[in-house]
């Protein structure tokens, strides 16, 4: 993985668009061919934007807790957008409070754990969750200038794939958590209609970091598609 511009730097440009181009230059500089592709939470719409210009070396993807577009507009499974838009473009506009809290947060040990059991009681965080991977995410992601952030939640909400979703033709391996609060389950099914080779696997009990709660389930999952998928390619192939 890599750092999206823009987090760690005052980037003008953060768009998904501009992600995705950063994503083709690392493939063509690390020769990366023939690929399957993995992409979670704002990472499915930065892997869907790369199909909007050559995909040759991309054999599959594979994307996990997200939405083709505007994947922060229902949290909670609500249509929250209408305030957490001017919230979060008050923070990326604000001073350097909002600078110093996150690294402040990052830094504290006291609320991390009655935080995350609060999650996991509300059903917001499922029971299998791996509680010091959950902890080491929180501190990347606060230890970031928060105002940066809120602008790219900003630029996440409102990115759509919509005028070429439909026109992406390899395989695609769609999951979702039964209890994601922060991409609502409506808008990973609208994903998994819209692409026209895609599979659909909810894991219940999961949230939106599948990743961190059942690991094993996941890369078990993944590892049969990707299999299955390359055994149809080897079988339909002239070339092989």
């Amino acid at each position: 993985y890599w750092d999206y511009r823009g987090l760690n730097s005052d980037e003008v440009d953060i768009s998904i668009e501009r992600h995705a181009c950063d994503l083709r230059r690392l493939l063509e500089k690390e020769d990366i061919r023939d690929a399957f592709l993995v992409g979670w939470s704002m990472g499915v719409q930065v892997a869907l934007s790369l199909f909007q210009r050559d995909t040759s070396s991309i054999q599959g993807l594979i994307l996990l807790n997200g939405a083709g577009g505007g994947a922060i507009r229902e949290v909670l499974n609500r249509p929250n957008w209408f305030w957490i838009e001017p919230l979060c473009q008050r923070i990326a506009l604000g001073g350097r409070f909002w600078q110093r809290l996150g690294p402040f947060l990052a830094r504290s040990q006291r609320w991390k754990s009655p935080f995350t059991e609060f999650c996991v009681k509300m059903k917001w965080l499922g029971t299998e969750l791996e509680r010091s991977e959950f902890h080491a995410l929180l501190c990347q992601w606060l230890d970031v200038d928060l105002r940066r952030i809120s602008a790219q939640i900003v630029v996440l909400g409102n990115h759509s794939t919509d005028a070429f979703i439909h026109s992406i033709d390899v395989k695609a391996l769609v999951v979702m958590g039964n209890r994601d609060p922060l991409v609502s389950n409506r808008l990973t099914r609208k994903l998994a209609q819209s692409l026209p080779n895609s599979t659909l696997r909810c894991l219940v009990g999961s949230s939106h970091f599948t990743l961190i709660e059942y690991p094993q389930t996941l890369y078990h999952l993944m590892e049969r598609w990707m299999t299955v998928q390359r055994d149809v390619r080897e079988k339909v192939s002239p070339d092989l």
